[in-house]
């Protein structure tokens, strides 16, 4: 049967394609079918694009209580790093960052930043009410929103952010690189203060 996890994830997905259920299981439940088969309706679901988008791009207007999120190696890949903050009238109020390691890629680099992202947003959403999401990542964004189609690394992680994305009421906004500095400079302190060390 289906793991817990398993049907989380399918639920999730549902809610954040906005697909209806009986397109895909047909008559069947979701907690009825094999984990086999529930892999599979994940694997098609991360290809369907959401009806409705939470992902937008910026005017270039930055919210004034925002998340700001990066990640990267170097090389590519190499020491990898990430790095989220929370900023509210333009002063730096939390942030979270860390090292990844050694052959660690951008991509799951930024997949890892946007998880502590989500993780900030969790921890302040009560107070500020409304706290968007923005970073230059277009892979994580992609991958998080359905644009990119054939996710072929990086599966388990995405799953993840896929279901945590579906259970917020933020948006995730792509901006250019300049304007998501703060988050970049972050991933590159955190890297090199671990590499001066050892």
């Amino acid at each position: 049967m289906a793991t817990e996890k398993q049907i989380g994830f399918i639920k999730g997905l549902f809610k954040q394609t906005g697909h209806p259920q009986k397109d895909i299981l047909k008559e069947r439940k979701i907690q009825d079918l094999t984990t086999k088969e529930a892999s599979l309706v994940i694997e098609r679901l991360l290809t369907l694009k959401p009806k409705k988008t939470k992902v937008k791009k910026t005017s270039g207007n930055l919210s004034k209580v925002r998340i700001h999120f990066d990640g990267g190696s170097s090389p590519n890949p190499g020491h990898g790093a990430s790095a989220a903050v929370l900023i509210v009238n333009d002063k730096v109020v939390d942030s979270k960052s860390e090292y990844l390691g050694e052959q660690v890629t951008n991509n799951f680099a930024e997949l890892m930043g946007m998880k502590l992202a989500f993780d900030i947003y969790k921890k302040h959403i009560k107070e500020y009410k409304d706290i968007p999401i923005y970073s230059d990542s277009t892979y994580a964004v992609g991958c998080v929103n359905g644009d990119y189609k054939k996710i072929k690394k990086n599966k388990e992680i995405i799953f993840d952010l896929k279901f945590e994305f579906s259970t917020m009421k933020t948006n995730l906004i792509h901006v250019l690189r300049e304007n998501n500095a703060i988050a970049d400079e972050l991933v590159n302190k955190t890297r090199d203060e671990y590499l001066n060390e050892i």
